[in-house]
């Protein structure tokens, strides 16, 4: 059986096997959402 995950009173973070993780904003425009995940990962793979 699942844990079932957990979320922060103000509902801006989840816990996941007791980690904190926050959460995207669920106002955000698909397109302006990728845009920006694009931007981050390659940001990410830029670091490597």
């Amino acid at each position: 059986m699942k844990k079932p995950v957990l979320e922060t009173p103000d509902g801006r973070h989840t816990i996941v096997r007791g980690r904190l993780w926050r959460k995207s904003n669920p106002d955000l425009p698909e397109d302006e959402q990728k845009r920006l995940v694009y931007e981050l990962m390659a940001a990410r793979r830029a670091v490597l």
